[in-house]
């Protein structure tokens, strides 16, 4: 069996994925060989759903510890067995090893300390893998959100410059709004002079042309 299909695989989706935990755990425990000692059993307050966060993890760990389970009796069978009554003591390991002796022979205390040995150096592992690759993601995610920032900040100072630039030609076309009249009021009023001359100016020469007129209807 290779690393990602055993115990690696299963420490992944264990410890990261509430909804992979049962079909990892059946999995993984289906490919164990089939052994005569004690079926090891996760104390009922383990399976509560309102476990916290810290006793949900243990529950995971407990159960990649199963599925790690290897024939015979050893460090998991004495550890869980003893865990059933509490909290491990040195009364209460001896008391559980000496009963599960009588179930498992070949059960020693050299056994016990390799086996534990070879538990916590593998769950070490898969454990320093799995942070090792969530501390991957995390760097993506960082980078991610920085280059998402950067793009974003060089937006907003796009938009910044763009209103900066109407705000000018807004500023811009008020003053030359507000100036309007003051440039064509001096225009119109001479335009109104040279007209009002004009007329004064006709009139005139036309009441001149018409006196002529007169003059020649009557006295000629």
């Amino acid at each position: 069996m290779s690393e990602s299909d055993g115990f690696f695989g299963g420490i992944k989706k264990i410890l990261f994925k509430d909804e992979s935990v049962s079909e990892t755990t059946a999995s993984s425990t289906s490919e164990q060989p089939k052994s005569n000692s004690p079926a090891v059993t996760i104390p009922a307050t383990m399976e509560s759903s309102s476990l916290s966060p810290d006793e949900r993890m243990k529950e995971k760990v407990y159960k990649l510890l199963e599925s790690l389970n290897q024939p015979g009796c050893d460090f998991l069978e004495l550890w869980n067995a003893t865990k059933e009554n509490g909290e491990p003591t040195a009364s209460s390991l001896k008391a559980t090893f000496n009963t599960l002796k009588y179930v498992d022979k070949s059960l020693t205390k050299e056994k016990i300390i390799t086996s534990g040995n070879y538990y916590k150096d593998e769950l070490a592992k898969a454990i320093d893998s799995e942070l090792n690759s969530k501390q991957t993601e995390k760097q993506q995610l960082e980078e991610e959100k920085q280059t998402k920032r950067q793009n974003l900040s060089a937006k907003v100072s796009d938009i910044e410059a763009q209103l900066k630039d109407l705000q000018e030609k807004l500023a811009s076309t008020k003053e030359e709004l507000s100036k309007i009249d003051a440039d064509y009021e001096p225009k119109l009023k001479d335009i109104d002079q040279k007209m009002a001359i004009g007329k004064t100016t006709i009139n005139t020469i036309l009441q001149q042309m018409q006196s002529i007129i007169t003059i020649v209807e009557k006295e000629f």
